[in-house]
């Protein structure tokens, strides 16, 4: 026979596994410098998602909407349910330009889809960058905003592996309200910048503007955003869940 608690245990754990993770950080218009760190934050919507991203995994990628390149795996092990940030000293790459975005993925939240943050730029040592070397994506649709992109790679000589540090925020958020795909939420120009290149978040959390993406792969409605993943499952797979949930505890007391 169950108790109470142990009722309200597995509830709040069938919660935790709802929620989506929200990729906050970079934001639109961040520059990082190769040799500073390299700072990503997240938080979650509990509105959305089925799938448990307990187990995240961050890559760095470049390219097109529709072709995307994997530059290097960033991180794993992550816990995307609740909020959190990751630091790790920034690769050196080519081209210095506003073409890289990190992708979080994780094996219990394949329904959900990748999650991806909004395009930025990993300038040299001394800031600089180029513009990218294309002003749109490939067969842009009518009324969509340019998003420019690029490939790059890591430099000649360059390690492709990477260490960082994490940190998770005791419990998890709402994150921004809304759309049913991933906000890809971003601090605009991603808080203040230090001479180094590095974003910080100055609000401490994994609040964030809207940098909102929708529809299929390529679609945003703000420029420089990552593609999304054409749809999600329906808010009718969460009530599912948690109904069949309600009724194994009930004839089990």
């Amino acid at each position: 026979m169950f108790t109470k608690s142990t009722v309200l245990f597995f509830s709040a754990l069938t919660a935790t596994h709802a929620a989506l993770v929200q990729p906050n950080e970079p934001g639109p218009g961040s520059v990082f410098n190769e040799g500073t760190t390299c700072h990503i934050a997240w938080g979650v919507d509990a509105s959305a998602g089925t799938g448990n991203w307990k187990d995240m995994t961050i890559t760095l990628r470049t390219g097109s909407n529709l072709a995307m390149t994997t530059i290097t795996q960033v991180a794993t092990g992550q816990d995307g349910s609740v909020p959190g940030t990751f630091d790790y000293p920034c690769p050196d790459v080519t081209p210095q330009s506003a073409i890289y975005f990190y992708e979080f993925n994780a094996p219990g939240a394949t329904a959900d889809g990748p999650q991806w943050t909004t395009r930025f730029a990993i300038a040299d040592a001394q800031g600089n960058t180029v513009p990218p070397e294309n002003a749109d994506q490939p067969n842009p649709k009518a009324g969509d905003p340019a998003i420019p992109w690029g490939t790059g790679k890591l430099e000649s000589g360059t390690a492709s592996g990477v260490s960082g540090s994490s940190s998770a925020a005791a419990s998890a958020s709402s994150g921004a309200p809304g759309a049913s795909n991933s906000t890809a939420s971003a601090t605009s120009a991603a808080g203040s910048s230090t001479s180094s290149g590095l974003v910080k978040n100055t609000s401490g959390s994994a609040s964030s503007s809207s940098a909102s993406k929708t529809g299929a792969a390529g679609a945003a409605t703000t420029s420089g955003n990552a593609a999304l993943p054409a749809s999600l499952p329906s808010g009718g797979v969460l009530s599912a869940l948690l109904g069949a949930t309600a009724m194994v505890f009930t004839l089990l007391l």
